[in-house]
């Protein structure tokens, strides 16, 4: 039989190339170093030439002559693997979607996307995944058919489909101090990096109450006389409300709002995207 140049050999290889070493490459793919070599070891027996030269000097590893020669294949054949396999996928009927999204949007903007969605494809499974979706919408085609990215205002990527202003908050019982107790979102997110610098440059004192994923989690903290948060401004419900410049609270940035698919998603997807931008125009 025949021996053939496989996509993982030859993604293998051009990840080595493109972060400098075998270990980078690992950590880029999620695969082990070992699993990496061992690809790129088998890709030299296939083409029967080393593609590597591990001797060179410095720490990147370099391409041998060999290895010049085969880069521009292999990532052309890459790119009509990619691109076939998008096109094919796009004509399976989808039976499972997986979906990322904040874990606002995912509490008060989907579920009314998700009735209308079900309404035209009642068979087909929605799986909502919350977190950071800056970090999320890297995976699409990977891990997630669609990604709505909560990212800031002006990165452009994706499709961008509107822009919202964040908000300070409190419960609608509470008048903060001016000495705060923060619930908000693990190190990373954009709403609490955006609210401990603005806080700061009043010079206001602040703690973190809470840190956690949970938007239920943290509603419940807010319940405290002398904790605040930010939220997306259209996800403010009752019992809570905003709080002012007038309250001595500064002006928050908005985040920018943008669907991230494959580049041919399937009718499915495309649909979830329109209800999506639907929804959005209905409550913004």
């Amino acid at each position: 039989m025949p021996q053939s140049l496989s996509p993982e050999l030859l993604r293998a290889f051009v990840l080595v190339h493109q972060t400098g070493s075998f270990h980078a490459a690992a950590e880029t793919g999620n695969l082990a170093t070992s699993t990496v070599g061992h690809r790129v070891q088998r890709l030299e027996e296939v083409v029967g030439n080393r593609v590597f030269d591990r001797r060179s000097g410095g720490r990147r590893v370099r391409l041998t002559v060999f290895g010049h020669v085969l880069l521009p294949i292999a990532e052309d054949l890459l790119r009509r693997h990619d691109s076939a396999l998008n096109t094919l996928r796009a004509h399976v009927p989808a039976t499972r979607l997986k979906v990322g999204a904040t874990e606002d949007h995912a509490g008060y903007l989907m579920p009314a996307v998700i009735k209308r969605f079900h309404q035209s494809f009642p068979d087909v499974e929605v799986d909502i995944e919350t977190g950071m979706t800056v970090d999320m919408r890297h995976d699409v085609a990977e891990r997630f058919d669609l990604v709505l990215a909560a990212q800031e205002d002006g990165d452009g990527g994706g499709h961008v489909i509107a822009r919202e202003p964040l908000a300070w908050v409190c419960h609608e019982s509470s008048k903060p101090a001016r000495s705060l107790r923060l619930a908000v979102y693990p190190k990373g997110c954009l709403y609490r990096s955006w609210a401990e610098h603005r806080l700061q440059g009043e010079g206001r004192r602040t703690a973190i109450a809470l840190s956690s994923f949970s938007r239920s989690a943290i509603e419940n903290a807010l319940k405290s006389s002398d904790t605040v948060s930010v939220f997306p401004r259209s996800t403010i419900k009752a019992p809570f409300r905003e709080l002012t410049a007038r309250e001595g609270f500064p002006d928050l940035p908005s985040l920018e709002l943008a669907i991230y698919t494959r580049r041919q998603p399937e009718k499915a997807v495309r649909w979830l995207a329109e209800a999506i931008v639907g929804e959005i125009a209905a409550t913004h």
